[in-house]
Formats: structure tokens, C-alpha cells, sequence
């Protein structure tokens, strides 16, 4: 599997868009404010992670 495909930002942005299409999609009821709060937990998870991997990869840089 290519390692594009085991990224964890990626299948949390896939999941969550697919939350997102299925909530409104297929009417689950799931309340706005749920579904932007679990979208909002989602991007600031994203955020740290890169920010872990740009701080990783700084520190392989200059080691």
C-alpha cells in the first residue's frame, strides 16, 4: 500500500467528509452543531499532526 494511503490526516479527512455527505445525504439527524464540532476536532487534529511531521522532518534536516 502506498504511504500516501496509511496516512491517518488522510483517512480523517475521508471519514469525516463521508460523515458530512452522510448526514446530509442520507438524512441521518445528526445535529449541525455535532457535525461541526466533530469537523472542527478533525482539522485540529490535522493541524497538529503536520505540525509534528514539519517539526520531525526539521529535526531529521539538521541531524
Amino acid at each position: 500500500m502506498p504511504s500516501k494511503l496509511k496516512s491517518r490526516k488522510l483517512w480523517m479527512a475521508v471519514v469525516n467528509g463521508l460523515l458530512i455527505i452522510a448526514n446530509e445525504g442520507l438524512d441521518l439527524g445528526l445535529p449541525e452543531a455535532a457535525v461541526r464540532t466533530v469537523t472542527f476536532t478533525v482539522i485540529a487534529y490535522i493541524l497538529a499532526e503536520a505540525g509534528t511531521d514539519i517539526a520531525r522532518t526539521r529535526r531529521t534536516a539538521s541531524a
